[in-house]
């Protein structure tokens, strides 16, 4: 009795309002105290996976919960509601029943007995409830079982309410988003019930007829808002839907409730229900944008059609067969065919030969492996003319596929002008217009390329270069036009050298050279005899005279070749190399052949360390001074030039006649200068020497406005008296700018500083000159001093000097003196002061102090 209450009461409570799961949980709780229920599971129906699902479990055993059971392994006979009376336990289950249920629960001894009743509120099970109890449910009083199954009535409803509940909310979201994707896309829907003769219509429908939605509205209200043709139409096409259920779908014009014109699409269909058509229903569609977006796509295609044919280019379409579908007006200016002619050709009647010949094998093989060397690529091609006349075209192809076919889409560019003004261009740009030879751009760009085909086959180069000797002289008498026939003249008689072995390039000016086309696969003797043979020839090309103006000149050449390994050969170095030999040989005469070989770019590439070691000698501290004493007749010791060394770190020892030109060249020179002038006026402040200490001052430094100031600032940095300096100069600096060095001269010696003419006699040696400076000092050069043999036989230039510094007051110091014969020649002539190493050689300062004491 005290269940049978207990069971009452919770009938009753679970009908007043709780959850599910709330019924749930006191069920269990209450089977499991009064009835031995082990456990209770409620299995859910997930229609869109197919599967059962545990929604809620209680017991001792491992739960289900949230495990799932697909509906094809359980046994049909568990899915037929007809199985069940209203439950079925473990006693009335068949062996695939009990096979499955202890397939998917682990059984313990406990578990006595199983009860299953099904949640079916229709022809399909929704649900199963579980019930595992440690006692045989046969052996329940028949009370008890009713009351249990009151309970399992009473969830099996409320499980079907919430079902229910959570249906109808995903049905009218569902509604919710068709009306709102019909509003979108203005896709609206109608039917029509053939019983009743009622219409609906969908929101969308309603909108666009511009109805408020819920209008009462009919078929002949449909029908009336077409108009004229498009109402005939449509009133045979909804008759014949209904009379023999025949579908329709129509583009119509249609005029809305407002009188707004619009386009629709309107279809129909009928619905059939056990063989007998009941509904007729289709879509209604506002295409009036679409219509709105062909007409503009039609007027675009109208006018598009108008601009291709007005294009430069030709345009064609052609098939994957080759067959040409369409053609452009422009066909007929370039190819001579009118667009029909063409239209069903194959397009290699627009190819010459073998490109026509070959076309199909290139489409078959493109359309076979994907590959094609030319589409989206703009490529230049020989074409053909109706004419069959061949010029050059630039075809760009692309690829489009129109209804599943491939078609290509050609356009053809006439570029017969363009070719014919790149030749020209080409012609301006690397010939030279006054020889018709390759000029210096065509000669680097060759010249470029050969390196690299040298340097693939570790192989050797050879270059030639020809400069015309003082052709200046015939630009000067004759003006520049007698010049430019002379070079004309000239590579008219040279130009049957560039045969097999030499292209000929006309550099410019009076500059040619010749570069050998095989010199990678020759031998070093071969390229040698090669250049020799080239240069011999050349020599005798310009024994003839040539005639200007009835004044015969007969053109020698300076000749250098280069031949060396690819591994060091660049455009630069080879420039460096050949200029280098050019302005040696030239100095020495010209009109000679000289080979250079690799010795040539090992000192090039000396000379390059020293350039980019240069700058850094005075902050790496490897520049150095030495002096040399100059003594006069009687051997004692008068003053000293100051001499500098540079003792490079990784070079080691540098001679001055190497690096003093190249800091000329580099500028480096500035800085240099600049240093010995501060070294030397420490020295004199430190030691205060007896005499006067010479100083070489570079052209370049001499130019510069600032040189006062740093000759002023270097002797009053360390208050050195400048009466005890002179400064020597060049013949050649002297004379560039007589004017400007003049005024230098004269505000330095005002101060005390003197000056020397250094290397006197080698250069532009003029009395004017010297009147007109304030000199104090000649230098005989050492080339003047060595051709005194004996102290017989005189040496007028020697002499002549000496008398013309006594002339003018000045005081002369013979440099280079290395013998007896040359001390005595001179002091018997009164030269004051004699410098060399009969009496020293250049010393370290510390060397230079003790000679100085030991000759006072």
């Amino acid at each position: 009795m005290e269940k049978l209450k207990k069971l009452s009461q919770l009938s009753a409570q679970m009908a007043v309002g709780l959850s599910l799961e709330q019924m749930l949980v006191q069920a269990s709780d209450l089977l499991r105290v009064h009835y031995k229920v082990d456990g209770l599971s409620l299995w859910d129906f997930d229609a869109q996976e197919r599967c059962f699902r545990c929604t809620f479990y209680t017991g001792s055993l491992p739960s289900n919960l949230g495990k799932s059971i697909p509906e094809t392994k359980i046994p049909a006979s568990l899915l037929d509601p007809e199985r069940f009376a209203l439950f079925t336990t473990k006693r009335h289950m068949n062996a695939e029943e009990t096979a499955f249920l202890e397939q998917y629960r682990r059984h313990e001894a406990a578990v006595a007995d199983y009860l299953l009743t099904p949640i079916a509120p229709g022809e399909a099970i929704e649900g199963f409830l579980s019930i595992r109890t440690t006692c045989l449910i046969g052996d329940w009083k028949e009370d008890d079982l009713d009351t249990l199954l009151v309970v399992i009535a009473q969830i099996k409803e409320r499980f079907l309410r919430d079902k229910y509940d959570r249906l109808l909310k995903d049905l009218q979201r569902e509604k919710s988003l068709l009306d709102e994707i019909q509003d979108i896309a203005k896709v609206g829907g109608w039917e029509y019930d053939l019983a009743t003769q009622s219409m609906y219509w969908s929101e969308e429908t309603y909108r666009i007829y511009g109805y408020p939605v819920g209008s009462t509205i009919d078929a002949q209200i449909g029908i009336q808002h077409y108009e004229g043709e498009d109402k005939a139409k449509i009133i045979a096409d909804f008759e014949q839907l209904l009379q023999s259920q025949t579908p329709y779908e129509r583009e119509l014009r249609f005029k809305d409730a407002r009188g707004k014109l619009k386009w629709v699409r309107t279809t129909g269909r009928v619905r059939v229900t056990h063989g007998k058509p009941t509904h007729a229903f289709g879509a209604f569609e506002d295409i009036t944008k679409e219509k709105m977006l062909i007409n503009k796509e039609h007027d675009a295609h109208e006018y598009l059609a108008t601009i291709i044919n007005n294009l430069n280019d030709v345009i064609v379409t052609v098939s994957d067969t080759g067959t040409i579908l369409t053609a452009n007006a422009r066909v007929e200016d370039v190819f001579g065919y009118t667009p029909a002619e063409l239209v069903g050709q194959n397009v290699s009647c627009l190819m010459p030969s073998p490109y026509g010949e070959v076309h199909h094998q290139y489409i078959e093989s493109y359309l076979k492996t994907g590959n094609a060397k030319i589409l989206g690529i703009g490529r230049e091609l020989p074409a053909m003319k109706k004419n069959q006349a061949v010029f050059p075209i630039e075809l760009s192809l692309t690829e489009v596929l129109q209804d599943n076919e491939r078609i290509f889409i050609g356009i053809i560019k006439d570029i017969t002008e363009r070719k014919n003004a790149e030749d020209k261009i080409y012609k301006l740009a690397y010939f030279n217009p006054l020889t018709n030879l390759p000029n210096a751009f065509s000669f680097e760009d060759h010249v470029t390329r050969h390196i690299e085909k040298v340097r693939l086959v570790n192989g050797k180069l050879l270059l030639v270069k020809l400069d015309i000797d003082n052709f200046g002289k015939i630009n000067l008498s004759h003006g520049r036009k007698a010049g430019d026939y002379a070079i004309s003249m000239l590579a008219d008689r040279i130009r049957v050298t560039a045969d097999a072995n030499f292209e000929l390039f006309h550099y410019r000016g009076d500059i040619f050279y010749f570069l050998s086309r095989h010199s990678h696969v020759q031998k070093e003797q071969e390229l040698i005899l090669n250049c020799e043979q080239l240069a011999t020839k050349l020599f005798e090309l310009l024994e003839d005279e040539i005639i200007i103006e009835g004044i015969k000149y007969k053109l020698n050449a300076s000749i250098v070749s280069s031949i060396i390994d690819g591994s060091h050969a660049t455009l630069e170095v080879l420039y460096e190399l050949l200029n280098m030999a050019v302005k040696q040989v030239k100095s020495e005469g010209g009109n000679r052949h000289v080979v250079l070989d690799n010795r040539a770019h090992h000192y090039l590439e000396r000379r390059s360390k020293i350039k980019a070691r240069l700058p850094h000698a005075i902050a790496n501290d490897e520049l150095y001074l030495v002096l040399q004493p100059q003594l006069d007749v009687h051997k004692r010791y008068c003053a000293c030039e100051v001499l500098i060394r540079w003792h490079s770190k990784e070079l080691d020892f540098v001679p001055p006649n190497e690096f003093i030109e190249i800091a000329e060249e580099t500028g480096d020179i500035f800085e240099i200068g600049q240093w010995i002038l501060q070294q030397v006026a420490k020295l004199i402040a430190t030691h205060q020497p007896k005499g006067k200490v010479a100083i070489n001052i570079s052209a370049k430094q001499l130019a510069r406005a600032d040189f006062e100031h740093q000759v002023l600032s270097a002797f009053r940095d360390h208050h050195a008296p400048f009466n005890k300096v002179v400064l020597e100069v060049t013949e050649t600096t002297l004379v560039q700018d007589l004017d400007i060095i003049r005024a230098k001269l004269e505000r330095l010696t005002a101060l005390g500083i003197e000056f020397s003419i250094d290397d006197f006699g080698t250069g532009y040696s003029s009395l004017s000159y010297l009147q007109n400076l304030a000199i104090h000092e000649i230098k005989i050069d050492k080339s003047f001093v060595d051709e005194i043999q004996d102290t017989h036989k005189n040496v007028p230039i020697v002499d002549s000097i000496i008398q013309l510094a006594a002339g003018l007051g000045s005081r002369v110091v013979a440099e280079g003196v290395e013998n007896i014969n040359q001390f005595q020649y001179l002091a018997d002539r009164r030269c004051e002061l004699l410098q060399g190493y009969l009496f020293s050689k250049p010393l370290s300062i510390e060397d230079w102090l003790s000679f100085m004491r030991r000759h006072e």
